[in-house]
């Protein structure tokens, strides 16, 4: 279910094999194109991974290939690594469990704080679970949060 709604994140080194292997059987330059606009990442973000469906989708139907199977092998779930993607910025899951479960109130409500740590520490899943579910404001919020208290 996660795989369908892209809910999760792009495997960035199989979306590229796929799109050169895709030149290779079609010699359609777009795939290389595809496949350079994900170098130098690792992770990649919900637009990214709209944009690389969209291109692969645009791409494989003026080739004729189904482009379905191929969405579905390269997404993972988003809490199989060990770091978050927040925008272009990769925050390990060991830096954010070194907040303390206190400051988290600051910006989130006492609820969702009991949440997070209701076995005892941070949980990941459900960390991930309230950023993709936050307005864009929320989700700046959380961003910046945790990128300034990752830092410290």
């Amino acid at each position: 279910m996660q795989k369908l709604s892209l809910n999760g994140q792009l495997n960035v080194a199989h979306a590229t094999e796929l799109s050169r292997s895709r030149y290779a059987e079609t010699a359609d330059p777009e795939y290389l194109s595809i496949s350079e606009r994900l170098a130098g990442q690792r992770y990649s973000s919900v637009e990214k991974i709209a944009e690389w469906v969209n291109d692969l989708d645009t791409a494989d139907r003026r080739n004729n290939i189904n482009t379905s199977s191929a969405i579905l092998s390269v997404m993972e779930p988003i809490t199989k690594e060990e770091a978050l993607l927040l925008g272009n910025i990769e925050i390990p899951f060991e830096k954010i469990a070194q907040i303390d479960e206190d400051e988290w109130t600051d910006i989130l409500g006492r609820d969702d704080v009991d949440s997070l740590f209701k076995e005892g520490s941070l949980n990941n899943k459900k960390l991930v679970e309230i950023i993709l579910d936050s307005s864009a404001i929320e989700y700046d919020i959380l961003s910046s949060f945790i990128q300034n208290k990752a830092r410290s």
